[in-house]
């Protein structure tokens, strides 16, 4: 209950000093940005809205498999912490009565259940930033091309413009 505890409040000032206000000003700056994408160019501001839309679908689902994950890997470590505090409090027991090794075996098989668990947690998150990376480099190429494409056919726009289209997308990432 206490490593629960201690966990749980760990992550809530972990989510304050790093993602409450960073996620506001994140969430700000792509409405901004977006905003002045279709702004410069309607054609480009949707498609870039629209690949943004499709990474954040396979995020939230990616997020959702991987609930059920991080809960366990939650449960592996409490487990752990309560059977090392078990075994430091009773080890004089349980070397009086010979069951010391079984003991030992027990608890390297709970370390080995969270590392497992820790390991399928780790290929969640890695592949939800991934997602989000790739998401937002193919916004970039295609947007790029598209107002290298519009600038062609001799639409509205200047090099400098195509400049903070790219600056725009870049920054997205």
């Amino acid at each position: 209950l206490i490593s629960n505890i201690v966990e749980d409040l760990r992550f809530i000032n972990q989510f304050l000093e790093t993602g409450l206000f960073p996620l506001v000003e994140t969430s700000f700056y792509i409405l901004m940005a977006n905003a002045y994408l279709f702004y410069i160019s309607p054609y480009i501001g949707l498609t870039s809205l629209g690949i943004q839309m499709i990474g954040l679908v396979f995020s939230f689902y990616l997020l959702k498999k991987s609930f059920p994950i991080l809960l366990k890997t939650k449960e592996h470590f409490t487990n752990m912490v309560e059977d090392f505090t078990e075994n430091m409090e009773g080890r004089l027991v349980t070397i009086s009565m010979g069951v010391n090794q079984q003991q030992k075996e027990k608890h390297y098989q709970k370390i080995d259940d969270m590392h497992k668990s820790f390991g399928k947690e780790i290929v969640y998150i890695t592949s939800f930033h991934q997602i989000n990376v790739w998401a937002s480099y193919f916004n970039i190429f295609l947007g790029v091309s598209l107002a290298l494409y519009f600038y062609r056919e001799g639409h509205d726009l200047s090099i400098g413009t195509i400049f903070l289209i790219f600056f725009l997308l870049n920054s997205l990432v």
